[in-house]
C-alpha cells in the first residue's frame, strides 16, 4: 500500500497521508511528502496544494518515535525539515485539511501550510516535551503564527487543545462539521481554484517571504543533533516511550 498518495484534479494537487487510523509518518513517508510538494510546485497547471489524510480519526499523530533514536535522528530531521523547505519555496497556495488528531509532527504540518481547515473533532498538541525532546519545526514557525506566549504554552506544557481553541489562537482558519467536512472542504478550495493562477502565485511570493527559513532549519537541526540528543534524558524519554514505561529522568 502506498502510504503517501498524490492526486491531481484540474488546478488542485492533493497529497494524502495514507496510513490510517493514526497516520503516523516515518522517514520514508516524509521524504515522499517532500517529493510530492516539489512535484506539485513544478507543475504549472497547479495553483493549490492540499495536504490531507485517509480516514477521519487522525490527520497525523506525529513522526514515528522509532525514528527519533540518536542513530536515525540526522536523517529524520533532514527528511522532516525538507517538507517545510519545499512548502516555503513553492508559489502555490498550500492548505492543510485536518480531521481528528494532529499531534507532534502532525501539528507542525499545520504550521507549514498557508491555510488550515479542520473538522470539529480536531485535537492539536506538541507532546514532545513529555518524551524529553522538543519540536524543532514548531520552535521556528509557531511563535510567528500564534504568538510567542501561546507557542511557549503549547511547547512547554505538551498539552492538547481543541479545534475552537486552535482557531482562536490563529492556528486554524476554518472549522467544519465532521459529517460535512468533505463537502465543505471542496467548497473552500473552490474559492481559490477559480482565481488567476499567475496572480495567485505572485501574491504568494510577495506575501510570504521566508528567505532564511532553510538556514533556520539547519541551525535548529544541528542543536537537536549535537546538544539535545547528547542529553541523557532525551535518549531516556525516547527509550521509555518505545519500551512503554515511565521515563526515569536524570535531569542531565
Amino acid at each position: 500500500m502506498d502510504k503517501i498518495l498524490y492526486k491531481k484534479e484540474l488546478s488542485v494537487a492533493e497529497i494524502i497521508i495514507n496510513d490510517p487510523p493514526y497516520n503516523v509518518i516515518n522517514i520514508t513517508m516524509m521524504e515522499n511528502i517532500a517529493d510530492a510538494v516539489r512535484k506539485a510546485g513544478n507543475d504549472d497547471e497547479i495553483s493549490i496544494i492540499v495536504i490531507g489524510a485517509a480516514g477521519d480519526k487522525s490527520f497525523c499523530s506525529g513522526v514515528d518515535v522509532a525514528d527519533h533514536t540518536k542513530e536515525k535522528t540526522p536523517r529524520m530531521l533532514k527528511a522532516f525539515s525538507d517538507i517545510f523547505v519545499e512548502l516555503s519555496k513553492t508559489d502555490k497556495l498550500t492548505v492543510a485539511a485536518a480531521r481528528g488528531f494532529a499531534f507532534g509532527g502532525g501539528c507542525e504540518l499545520l504550521l507549514g501550510t498557508d491555510l488550515v481547515v479542520a473538522d470539529d473533532t480536531l485535537k492539536v498538541g506538541q507532546p514532545e516535551i513529555k518524551l524529553g525532546v522538543f519540536p524543532p519545526v514548531a520552535m521556528i514557525l509557531m511563535p510567528e503564527i500564534i504568538g510567542l506566549r501561546n507557542a511557549k504554552e503549547l511547547i512547554f506544557s505538551g498539552k492538547t487543545i481543541d479545534a475552537e481553541t486552535a482557531r482562536q489562537m490563529g492556528l486554524v482558519n476554518e472549522i467544519f462539521a465532521k459529517e460535512e467536512f468533505d463537502k465543505s472542504l471542496k467548497k473552500y478550495i473552490a474559492r481559490f481554484a477559480g482565481l488567476s493562477r499567475s496572480v495567485l502565485r505572485l501574491t504568494k511570493r510577495t506575501l510570504t517571504k521566508k528567505e532564511h527559513l532553510e538556514e533556520s532549519f539547519k541551525e535548529m537541526n544541528d542543536i537537536y543533533i549535537e546538544k539535545l540528543m547528547n542529553l541523557c534524558d532525551a535518549n531516556e524519554g525516547i527509550s521509555a516511550f518505545i519500551e512503554k514505561r515511565k521515563p526515569a529522568w536524570k535531569h542531565s
